[in-house]
């Protein structure tokens, strides 16, 4: 009876009346189907109920009735968006189901749980998240369902990752944006949430949101403006001081390598994107990335690189500090660590003119050690291979020293490419090494004719004063 009944509510135009006649009963919805143990059932109701309704019991999460009514409320909010979030009643009834020991105890047990039971968090999920669309000031409702992905399930809840990415981070104003931003630093203050929850929580909402929020700040000012009603100053001095400083404190949920890495993701967002804004803020930022690098935990380590880089990238620093770091990351051939120390060294690169300038000698000190590490390390294809992928990317930092490098590079190219049991990566790079060769020596022709051009017209003069004398 309850699949016929559900089926003629699906009806778009038959189904109308019977559904917001049913809208109408919320109460009688919650006392149908979350009332329990039932009146007057016996010791055993549970489980007898469980048996006959071919439910599996786990958890004593009442009879076959509670799982058609969660899925009823589901065609109803599909059908009646703007209903649900009218109903508190009825959502803190969803609410305290979802946080019950009872329905955890039956996410332990996927194996035993009948059909009903195993889609009921989806279900409920899918409840929220239609309340949180209609209510945005629900920000509460975004964080509390993120305790589902700390739980291994078959049950497929992307659909919440597209919520949070499509309709927070693409969707929400820039006011509603800043409440969901101080609401997790408020959450992360107060630790109302879990280490895991918090990951989560960084991951799935709040980085998308903040990635979206600044992808045009540079080129837009508009992009800028609400970029800065989203990450307020208050919300620049709680992330300093409640999370970063927190950060290695035993105590600190902040200390969990992956909770560290997503700050460490934050963080360099941020110095990316608002160095102006968190100029005031550069001693702690660089104490929090400096702090990483010596982590032993090598993800976190290796995300410190790559948010100390930005950091030296966006303020003047010591050159001691920018050149240990550029020197590290010459000798961070890890395969594991590979793209990390790219984007790394990606930041870092461009900005080393800048930061250890040439000074009196021929070549720059970063130029000179990088010399120096290809003579040490050059009997290891893995740092042949990386410093030669580093000078490639960055060609033209290292066009006016191409001296130094290129002897070196024409005596790799066998080891490179030649030996049968090469990669395809590394037979690419040594034809990529052999065109940025040939690509060098055409631009020194071009420039030694464009200079014989300049130099041709000043001579001229001088012949056309000679003879003007005589």
């Amino acid at each position: 009876f309850f699949f016929r009944l559900l089926d003629m509510i699906r009806m778009e135009k038959e189904g109308k009346p019977l559904r917001e006649e049913l809208a109408k009963s919320a109460n009688k919805i919650i006392a149908a189907a979350f009332t329990w143990p039932r009146p007057n059932a016996g010791a055993n109701a549970a489980a007898d109920a469980a048996a006959s309704e071919g439910l599996s019991g786990v958890g004593g999460g009442g009879d076959l009735n509670a799982y058609n009514g969660l899925k009823l409320i589901n065609v109803l909010a599909k059908h009646m968006p703007e209903w649900l979030h009218t109903q508190p009643e009825l959502v803190s009834v969803l609410w305290g189901r979802w946080r019950s020991e009872a329905r955890a105890e039956r996410l332990k047990s996927e194996e035993m749980l009948a059909l009903p039971e195993l889609l009921e968090s989806k279900r409920l999920a899918k409840c929220f998240v239609n309340v949180a669309r209609s209510d945005r000031a629900q920000v509460g409702a975004l964080f509390d369902v993120l305790s589902i992905f700390d739980t291994k399930t078959r049950v497929d809840f992307t659909f919440l990752e597209e919520f949070y990415k499509k309709e927070v981070a693409a969707a929400y104003t820039p006011e509603e944006k800043h409440d969901v931003l101080m609401h997790f630093l408020n959450a992360f203050k107060e630790q109302s949430l879990t280490a895991p929850e918090l990951v989560s929580a960084l991951r799935l909402v709040i980085m998308p949101m903040l990635e979206h929020t600044l992808k045009n700040v540079a080129t837009d000012a508009n992009a800028m403006e609400d970029a800065k009603k989203v990450i307020t100053e208050d919300a620049v001095n709680m992330i300093v001081v409640d999370l970063l400083e927190t950060a290695d404190e035993e105590s600190s949920p902040a200390h969990s390598e992956p909770l560290r890495i997503q700050l460490l993701r934050m963080t360099t967002l941020l110095i990316r994107n608002l160095p102006d804004e968190l100029v005031s803020h550069r001693k702690e930022l660089i104490k929090f990335g400096w702090n990483h690098l010596k982590s032993e935990d090598s993800g976190s380590k290796q995300w410190a690189f790559v948010n100390v880089c930005h950091f030296l990238e966006a303020y003047q620093a010591p050159e001691k500090i920018v050149l240990q770091v550029f020197v590290a990351l010459l000798r961070a051939c890890q395969p594991e660590a590979k793209e990390l120390v790219r984007q790394a060294l990606g930041a870092l690169t461009p900005a080393l003119p800048k930061r250890l300038p040439q000074g009196d000698h021929k070549y720059p000190i970063w130029i000179r050690y990088t010399k120096k590490i290809l003579v040490e390390e050059g009997h290891s294809l893995p740092h042949l291979i990386h410093v030669w992928n580093l000078i490639h990317t960055h060609e033209k930092h290292f066009y006016a020293s191409r001296a130094q490098f290129v002897p070196q590079m024409v005596n790799s190219l066998s080891r490179l490419g030649l030996p049968s049991s090469s990669p395809p990566e590394n037979r690419v790079l040594s034809i990529s090494l052999v065109e940025l060769i040939l690509q060098w020596e055409e631009q020194r022709v071009e420039r030694t004719a464009a200079a014989a051009l300049e130099d041709k017209p000043e001579e001229e003069e001088e012949e056309d004063d000679e003879e003007e004398e005589e």
